[in-house]
């Protein structure tokens, strides 16, 4: 009797297996130009076990930075989405979707307008992150949300190229502070102040090698927790000598590291 008890119950179990539904996977998207996002979607995938997927151009753009520039700058202004080769994509069995990019233009590039077109995000969890010079996180991820309005996005995570040695580090915590409930609003700083000449020497600091944006610092905001001080600088810029405009210079600084520049962002009209 018992070997039939023993083979019943080895059926039973083989049913139920067979009728569970699989655990859902993270999926990390992303389009890379030079390589940099390449490297921050590969420490993504490292870090959480999702499978990675290359947004691939059926036609590339040029090796050259200022071929690519020459060409994405008409297909940025006119909302261009570029062909791409593998546009649709079966995202059924993925819970968060990560999806990265460079920013270009304080924007985002064509490649990945094309793939969110012909993908449906709405039932999804989405994480997004970029590579930048100097700064458009706010503001690129401003133009792609619009794109996809019913999506929920649960993060944004951007670092400049000049700082990829520290990615491995940055992502793990940003990783973290989704884990824990953490948001990347900018609530608990101070109210706006006049800058003094201590903020003045800190701010020269930070923005070290970005003469070309020729930054005026005129207001800050301060915000300080766990060993990280940020600063928020309201600023005038004139980027390479164009129409002045106010912008956001974040500036990070960890305990008693040297202060720098996290990015850049142009501020919203009214």
């Amino acid at each position: 009797m018992k070997p039939r008890l023993t083979l019943f119950a080895a059926l039973l179990a083989l049913v139920f297996s067979c009728n569970r539904k699989p655990e859902p996977k993270d999926l990390v998207v992303y389009f890379s130009q030079t390589g940099n996002t390449e490297q921050l979607a590969q420490l993504f995938a490292e870090q959480t076990g999702a499978d990675l997927l290359r947004i691939e151009c059926e036609q590339p753009y040029p090796d050259s930075y200022e071929g690519t520039i020459e060409m994405a700058g008409p297909e940025i202004r006119e909302g261009v989405c570029r062909p791409i080769k593998n546009g649709p994509v079966d995202l059924e069995a993925y819970r968060t979707v990560y999806l990265g990019y460079p920013v270009w233009f304080g924007s985002v590039p064509p490649p990945v307008l094309s793939f969110v077109s012909a993908n449906d995000f709405s039932s999804k969890e989405v994480v997004l992150f970029c590579t930048y010079g100097s700064g458009g996180v706010k503001s690129s991820s401003r133009a792609l949300e619009k794109w996809m309005p019913e999506t929920r996005i649960l993060g944004r995570f951007g670092i400049a190229a000049r700082r990829m040695a520290y990615a491995p580090a940055e992502v793990a915590a940003f990783l973290l502070g989704l884990t824990n409930g953490a948001s990347d609003d900018e609530d608990g700083y101070s109210e706006p102040r006049e800058v003094v000449d201590s903020d003045l020497e800190l701010f020269r600091q930070a923005t070290a090698g970005y003469d070309y944006l020729n930054l005026r610092p005129l207001m800050v905001s301060v915000r300080e927790s766990e060993g990280e001080c940020s600063r928020i600088f309201v600023c005038e810029s004139s980027h390479h000598g164009g129409a002045p405009r106010k912008v956001e210079v974040l500036i990070l600084q960890k305990g008693e590291d040297a202060p720098y520049l996290q990015s850049v962002e142009t501020l919203q009209e009214n």
